[in-house]
């Protein structure tokens, strides 16, 4: 009897704790950030940050997030506010917005099995954010580490003519 009790209790336990995990009715504070100087660097830095309310306030959300149908992990703060998504794209990024998909673990779920269920239509995400990207301004025609290169050489040749003029 004592077994069963236990065993009834571990299940129960388990079954809140799965049912805690997801979030219903999310409300999204996000701050978004993209580089958009292509001076100094040739990689563009995308950046979404944001705080996660959900109406039955579950612990430890297990977020998924898909920007342009690609993967990217969530990062989560120490103290539990903020989460966080970052990728990078070569080159110059044309003006664009990208739409980041989150989904928690029942919408991901339903994701990866909605193109084998014919029930689901589309897939849903729990919740999205916008990053709006105004492009990369124009870089030079010579990158900065060629400049940099260039006038280095140029003062190591006058310092080596001052020398041989004063030893001359």
């Amino acid at each position: 009897m004592m077994k069963l009790i236990t065993c009834i209790c571990v299940l129960v336990a388990c079954l809140a704790i799965c049912q805690g995990r997801n979030c219903k009715s999310p409300k999204v504070n996000s701050k978004v950030y993209s580089t958009t100087s292509s001076h100094l660097s040739s990689r563009t830095a995308f950046v979404i940050q944001w705080t996660l309310d959900c109406e039955d306030k579950p612990m430890n959300v297990p977020l998924f997030s898909y920007v342009d149908g690609k993967q990217y992990p969530v990062a989560k703060s120490v103290d539990g506010e903020y989460y966080q998504i970052s990728w990078s794209s070569e080159g110059i990024v044309p003006m664009k917005t990208f739409v980041a998909k989150f989904y928690d673990e029942d919408a991901y779920a339903k994701k990866r099995n909605w193109r084998s269920d014919s029930n689901l239509d589309i897939e849903q995400p729990t919740f999205t954010i916008s990053l709006d990207h105004k492009g990369n301004e124009e870089a030079l025609p010579i990158k900065a580490e060629k400049i940099a290169l260039v006038a280095a050489l140029l003062l190591l040749y006058v310092a080596y003519k001052e020398t041989s003029d004063v030893k001359a």
